[in-house]
């Protein structure tokens, strides 16, 4: 079983809430939701892999408003 978890900018923001300030550093977290989910998305399909993703809510509603 594969289980992916997108916490994206999360991760620094619960390490350091200054990060909010910070471009560069969340740009970290921004990455894997712009252009590794994808790519993660299709190697899975090529290979028949089936996985999990989670997403915490609080990233989720960033991302939709």
């Amino acid at each position: 079983m594969i289980t992916i978890n997108l916490n994206a900018e999360l991760f620094w923001l619960q390490l350091d809430p200054t990060c909010k300030d910070m471009p560069k550093t969340l740009s970290l977290g921004q990455y894997g939701m712009t252009r590794g989910v994808d790519r993660i998305l299709k190697i899975l399909e090529e290979r028949g892999i089936r996985a999990t993703f989670f997403t915490p809510g609080w990233q989720s509603s960033i991302r939709i408003s």
